[in-house]
């Protein structure tokens, strides 16, 4: 999925400066819990994104009700995206932060689909031998869809490899007909 590309920026903005002043970690918890509260909270949402107030007000009100409990780095680059009008984007901007964050960890999502839900040792398994291959570390987000009746699926990025029985029957069939 292609970001936005001002939430790359901002997100790209927030990655530097986060990592120049060894907080990421500090950056990314607030990011996170500021990104929890915006998307709980109808009224902050609908006063965030009105457009009957202004981009000062927002950004006065909203620098006052979370300056001692937010990083600078945050706080600085939600204000000025407040002061864009671009509130709407925040979730967004969490998760490219995310992918960054990820990215410089040399860390992977891989979505793990199987009929039921894997057991310790098949999971501790199937991670291995994922970052052996991929050469990376493996954050292993698993589903459960049952009706792919045994074997497992894998997303790694755009590109699913599918090894479920489901997969496998119709590909007989279409061999067959």
């Amino acid at each position: 999925m292609q970001n936005d590309p001002a939430v790359e920026r901002y997100a790209d903005a927030l990655f530097e400066t986060a990592l120049a002043h060894k907080s990421l970690e500090e950056v990314q918890q607030d990011l996170e819990q500021f990104t929890a509260v915006y998307e709980e909270s109808d009224q902050l949402n609908r006063f965030l994104r009105s457009f009957r107030v202004t981009a000062a007000d927002k950004v006065r009100v909203f620098r006052k009700v979370f300056s001692e409990q937010m990083n600078q780095y945050v706080l600085n680059t939600i204000a000025l995206m407040l002061q864009h009008q671009r509130a709407a984007i925040i979730p967004e901007l969490r998760r490219a932060f995310t992918e960054k964050i990820k990215t410089h960890q040399n860390i992977i999502d891989v979505y793990a689909y199987t009929a039921h839900p894997m057991d310790d040792d098949i999971r501790a398994q199937v991670k291995t031998a994922l970052e052996n291959v991929l050469e990376k570390q493996v954050d292993l987000i698993e589903s459960v869809d049952e009706s792919l009746q045994g074997g497992i699926k894998l997303r790694i990025k755009n590109t699913v490899y599918d090894g479920t029985i489901t997969h496998q029957l119709a590909k007989l069939r279409e061999q067959l007909s």
